[in-house]
């Protein structure tokens, strides 16, 4: 779910609900600063700089308006200047906190990868029934009961033959032993 604060759209609540402050930030700046005079926005540019008040995209833009004024009146370097030290451990930890994360969702991804080969593996050579070869597992068992019942039926065919010969023959001798 994306959440839109300004003209900014964030996936985390939790960010989403830092860049709404830092826009009811931004809104009074704007609204207090003075932008008739530069030396006035230098001084708080640098404050807000020095104090890091800034840490989402919605200040963050703010911030680059301000450097991008300044360096049109020619009281700021048109690079950045190098980032405050609260910042940047800020920034650093945050991204520990991510390549941590990312470091387990890919042990996550290649363990269920191993998991699902495994299953493959079983299903592929294991004797019983499955998903994969139910239905020639089920043709083979019914191939095998027909074959029976035909070996069956032959030899009861012989049966009744034999019978049938025995009885012809019992017959006959009926038939030549009276006068």
């Amino acid at each position: 779910m994306a959440y839109k604060v300004g003209d900014f759209s964030f996936n985390d609540k939790e960010e989403a609900k830092v860049a709404q402050k830092e826009l009811q930030a931004v809104t009074y700046i704007r609204q207090n600063m003075d932008f008739s005079s530069p030396e006035k926005v230098l001084q708080i540019y640098l404050q807000i700089q020095e104090k890091a008040l800034f840490h989402t995209v919605v200040g963050n833009s703010f911030l680059e308006e301000l450097r991008n004024y300044l360096a049109d009146k020619q009281l700021l370097e048109e690079e950045p200047s190098r980032e405050n030290p609260k910042r940047e451990k800020r920034r650093n930890a945050v991204l520990e906190k991510y390549k941590k994360r990312c470091r387990l969702l890919t042990f996550l991804c290649i363990t269920m990868l191993v998991i699902i080969v495994g299953m493959f593996v079983v299903a592929g050579t294991s004797n019983s029934p499955n998903i994969l070869n139910y239905e020639e597992k089920i043709q083979d068992k019914y191939a095998g009961w027909e074959q029976d019942l035909t070996e069956r039926e032959k030899e009861l065919k012989k049966s009744q033959e034999k019978l049938t010969e025995r009885e012809n023959a019992l017959k006959k001798a009926e038939e030549n032993s009276t006068p």
